[in-house]
């Protein structure tokens, strides 16, 4: 081979090589999601379990296990009211929880089921087998309202209420202890992202940087087609040394914020 021909091999390789390292399958991001806890503050519309503790609400919800509601049969309900909440944004999913023992089980296992109540209707998850040993974590997931079958609304959020139905077989001296109910909105803030990432990312939506410091750790950011990146006054985004910004298609929108290189 040719000094001239090694020549433009190497320069192919080169090239070939810095084109596959930038073009590599990425992580897909939109605007990062948040979440929001919602605990029992009043009463709900079934109050059926027996109470250890002052209060329905305040049993479920003080995060300790020593207060708490339980059933003795499977036909009883128990459901509180959340705290209502002026968050705004996309909800994404919400997540029921409970916190519930079979203290005193034997024989055939104990269960519980998550009560959903929305629109003046009930909803249940399947039955969860509860465990004689310790409290512990029950929960079940609803992308949407199971009333409209549609994307929750904060509105609805507000006017849900959680709670259990014992659902098991409950024999001589047999109960089920709640001692916490509580939701998780798993939501992405109206009009701001957070780009508090590492790795290399693909921006391909609207992304209003949220209020603060935003920082890619040891990786590129890549606005593909259909991706906008507005930074507004408040934020900045900061972009390790030896990466980079590539617009693919994609815009930035300078609105009074500041990005950082190298820094």
């Amino acid at each position: 081979m040719s000094k001239k021909s090694l020549f433009f091999l190497i320069i192919f390789l080169t090239v070939f090589g810095f084109l596959i390292f930038n073009f590599r399958e990425v992580e897909k991001i939109e605007a990062a999601p948040d979440t929001l806890p919602l605990r029992p503050n009043l009463a709900g519309t079934y109050q059926a379990w027996t109470l250890v503790g002052s209060t329905h609400p305040v049993a479920t919800s003080d995060q300790s296990n020593t207060s708490y509601v339980y059933a003795l049969n499977t036909s009883s309900k128990e459901t509180e009211n959340l705290t209502d909440t002026a968050q705004t944004g996309t909800i994404n999913q919400v997540t029921a929880y409970m916190r519930a023992k079979a203290p005193f089980g034997g024989g055939t296992a104990e269960g519980a089921n998550i009560l959903w109540r929305t629109y003046n209707t009930d909803y249940e998850s399947v039955a969860f087998i509860i465990s004689r040993i310790a409290f512990t974590d029950y929960s079940q997931t609803r992308q949407n309202n199971p009333n409209t079958n549609l994307a929750w609304t904060w509105t609805e959020v507000n006017a849900l209420q959680v709670g259990a139905r014992a659902s098991g077989v409950l024999e001589f001296e047999e109960e089920i202890d709640v001692s916490e109910f509580w939701i998780v909105v798993d939501y992405t803030p109206a009009g701001g992202c957070n780009l508090n990432t590492s790795g290399n990312y693909t921006l391909s939506s609207t992304c209003t940087l949220s209020a603060g410091g935003n920082h890619i750790t040891g990786g590129d950011l890549i606005i593909a087609g259909g991706g906008v990146l507005n930074v507004q006054t408040g934020s900045s985004l900061t972009i390790d040394a030896g990466y980079k910004i590539s617009i693919s298609g994609g815009t930035i929108n300078m609105q009074g914020g500041q990005i950082f290189i190298g820094v």
